[in-house]
């Protein structure tokens, strides 16, 4: 079973992802995000365009998640 370790923000606002401690959205400015782990990055991964699976894809390489 793969274990989920990374710890990603997601914006509550605009649903943009990201892997990285911001005050703010670095999408649309907001500061109403939460902390998810990487399986939540992959659920959220199905849901979204090719464009944005792609830059998610590179995100979690970096973290071997």
């Amino acid at each position: 079973m793969n274990e989920f370790t990374g710890d990603y923000e997601k914006c509550n606002a605009c649903g943009y992802v990201w892997d990285f401690m911001e005050s703010h959205c670095p999408e649309c400015g907001s500061q109403d995000f939460e902390e998810i782990n990487a399986k939540e990055v992959r659920e959220h991964y199905k849901m979204v365009g090719e464009l944005e699976k792609s830059r998610m894809e590179k995100m979690l390489e970096l973290h071997d998640d």
